[in-house]
């Protein structure tokens, strides 16, 4: 991986990639990976160097859904937890406490078995109103109803183009139970931005995925890549098509992908796959499952004070600054704990 640490990568490197069984475009690519702005390549690197003084590194995935955690054991160690997912809400009782009287559920409550989709656009701004409108469309064409996660002034121009919030077929609300509306027997499909806990969530839940990711924002750049795993490599979504001639999402293409979502082959072996990953997902989290374990791990060593040693710890509350403009004595220091610490082993895989 040494001859790939120049930043950002060019087209003519990505056959290096490729080579490692990693089959990625440049705009499948981290922003920090494919951007001239070294100062942002500098902080994700920062972040990867401080793994090491980590005692534990915890990450919301199951190693049967990534069999690359194999690969980050071999870098990490046992300190590499795989524990996700993270939570049944129907368990828990506080949370089941948020979804009771929710009216999106009850509204959902209406509709037969896997027929409604749920559109969800993440946290942050849809790339284009017009490409939310053209989506929207291309529902109300299919008379497919459909339940909207959308912000007050993408719903204030909804009702300016007439479609009301409260329409018979299809509702919009500016937040939702996630889950409890993705283990919700109506709901068929997931459009997703392809964050991961969105990810994740639709996985445990066995809900077949639109991928739609979109870049708003450098912080949340790896949703090309998650889009790639879940369309390419799991086969549990179908690609947001979109316009040849405009590069944005149509009314047209928009329900040629809802079509092969809810009624082609593409659609039905989504389904299969992300139901099969669902059980995989359960038995993880069961308490014998191997996230519950790591979990377990973890817990006790924080309960027995054991979490990070005091240099380490010290040190770590340094990570977001640069160890070069530490002092000369800190940075000695700094090295020598590196140094100490067992080399990583080599990796042949890839974890998002």
């Amino acid at each position: 991986m040494a001859s790939l640490a120049r930043i950002p990568l060019t087209e003519d490197e990505l056959p290096k990639l490729n080579a490692l069984g990693v089959a990625l475009s440049r705009e499948q690519l981290h922003h920090y990976m494919r951007d001239a702005s070294v100062q942002l390549a500098a902080k994700k690197c920062e972040r990867l160097f401080y793994a090491r003084l980590a005692s534990w590194i915890l990450v919301p995935s199951f190693e049967e859904l990534e069999p690359a955690c194999k690969q980050m054991h071999a870098l990490y160690g046992k300190r590499f937890l795989p524990v996700g997912p993270l939570l049944d809400c129907n368990e828990d009782h506080h949370i089941q406490s948020l979804a009771e009287g929710n009216e999106d559920l009850a509204w959902l409550d209406q509709w037969p078995p896997g027929s409604v989709v749920y559109i969800s656009p993440g946290t942050n701004f849809y790339s284009s109103l017009d490409e939310l409108v053209a989506v929207v469309g291309a529902l109300e064409a299919l008379e497919q109803p459909f339940l909207l996660v959308c912000r007050s002034d993408e719903e204030k121009l909804l009702q300016e183009l007439g479609r009301d919030r409260d329409h018979p077929s299809w509702r919009t609300s500016p937040w939702v139970p996630q889950k409890f509306v993705l283990d919700h027997p109506a709901t068929g499909a997931f459009v997703t931005h392809c964050g991961w806990m969105s990810i994740l969530e639709g996985v445990s839940s066995g809900v077949a995925m639109v991928a739609w990711p979109r870049e708003h924002g450098v912080e949340h750049t790896d949703h090309y890549l998650n889009s790639k795993c879940i369309v390419e490599d799991w086969k549990i979504a179908i690609a947001m098509k979109k316009c040849s001639s405009s590069g944005k999402v149509s009314r047209e293409s928009a329900r040629e992908s809802f079509e092969e979502l809810l009624h082609g082959e593409g659609g039905k072996r989504a389904r299969e796959n992300v139901a099969r990953l669902s059980d995989l997902a359960k038995t993880a989290a069961a308490p014998d499952g191997s996230s519950a374990k790591n979990l377990k791990t973890a817990a006790d060593a924080i309960k027995s004070g054991k979490l990070v040693g005091t240099d380490t710890a010290l040190l770590a509350r340094k990570m977001h600054m640069n160890p070069w403009n530490l002092s000369e004595e800190k940075r000695a220091h700094l090295k020598s704990i590196l140094d100490s610490a067992p080399a990583p082993a080599p990796a042949s895989g890839f974890l998002r």
